[in-house]
C-alpha cells in the first residue's frame, strides 16, 4: 500500500531550519497519535533528509527503548552522540540503559527474587535542544520563562497549593506536600532574589534562598511541554 507523503517531505538538500521545523512537527504529531511504529517510520524518513540533526537518532533511540529493543536503542543513541559529542541528554539516556541492563543481568545471574528493575524513562528531544542557528535567549528571557514554574513549585512546597504534578518531569522527582510550614503568606511568595545557572542547552539550575536561610537547588529541563523540574534538593 502506498502512503501519502508527509507534509514535511523535502528535497535531499534540506536546510537546517527546515529540518528543525520538520522535527518539531513530528514531535507534535507523534504526541497526538501515540503510535510508536508510525513515529519511527516518520523519523526514519526525516533522517534521510536531515542526516546531520542529532535529535532525530536520539528520538529513534528513545522510541526503541520504549519498545524495550535495547540493542537498537543503544545503536541509535550512539549515532546521535557521534553527530553531537556535547549531547549531554543523549549521554544520560545511554547511561540509563546500560545501568538498567547491568542491574537486570546481575539480578538474573543471582536468580534473585527481588523486584525487577524498572525500564528507564527517556525523553524525546525537541528542535531547540543543543542546535545551532536557533534564537539564543537572554538571562532575563530565561528567568521570565521559568518564573511561573518556580512560583507554582514554591507555593506547593509551602502547602499553599495542593497539586503541582505538572511541575515535575516524573512523579519520582516530586516531593510530598507540604515540605515546609508557612508562618505567613509572605513566606509562600517566591523570593525576588534567586540565581539561575545555565548548563547544557535546555538545562538550567535554579538556586533559591528563603527568608529563614534555607537553600534549594532545582534542576530544570525544557521540553516540548515547556520547563519542568527534574530534581528538587534542599541544600541547607
Amino acid at each position: 500500500m502506498l502512503l501519502a507523503s508527509p507534509s514535511w517531505a523535502m528535497a535531499s538538500t534540506t536546510s537546517l531550519p527546515a529540518c528543525l521545523d520538520a522535527l518539531a512537527h513530528e514531535l507534535e504529531h507523534g504526541m497526538a497519535v501515540e503510535d510508536i511504529a508510525a513515529q519511527t517510520e516518520a523519523l526514519r524518513a526525516l533522517r534521510e533528509q536531515c542526516p546531520t540533526v542529532a535529535q532525530i537518532p536520539h528520538n529513534l533511540g528513545v522510541l526503541k527503548a520504549r519498545e524495550q529493543d535495547w540493542p537498537a536503542a543503544i545503536e541509535w543513541l550512539e549515532t546521535a552522540i557521534a553527530l553531537d559529542d556535547a549531547a549531554n541528554e543523549t549521554y544520560e539516556s545511554l547511561n540509563k540503559i546500560h545501568r538498567y541492563l547491568a542491574v537486570a543481568a546481575y539480578r538474573e545471574a543471582l536468580q534473585s527474587n527481588s523486584p525487577a528493575p524498572r525500564p528507564p524513562s527517556l525523553s524525546l528531544q525537541d528542535a531547540n535542544v543543543g542546535m545551532p542557528g536557533r534564537e539564543t535567549r537572554s538571562p532575563t528571557q530565561l528567568r521570565d520563562a521559568v518564573t511561573p514554574l518556580l512560583e507554582r513549585w514554591w507555593r506547593f512546597i509551602h502547602g499553599v497549593d495542593t497539586d503541582c504534578s505538572a511541575c515535575f518531569a516524573s512523579a519520582d522527582s516530586a516531593p510530598e506536600p507540604p515540605v515546609l510550614s508557612v508562618a505567613s503568606i509572605d513566606q509562600a511568595t517566591l523570593p525576588d532574589e534567586w540565581l539561575l545557572l545555565p548548563e547544557a542547552a535546555g538545562h538550567l539550575t535554579a538556586v533559591i534562598r528563603d527568608d529563614l536561610g534555607k537553600v534549594f537547588a532545582l534542576q530544570l529541563r525544557e521540553g516540548h511541554e515547556g520547563w519542568l523540574i527534574m530534581q528538587h534538593e534542599v541544600l541547607s
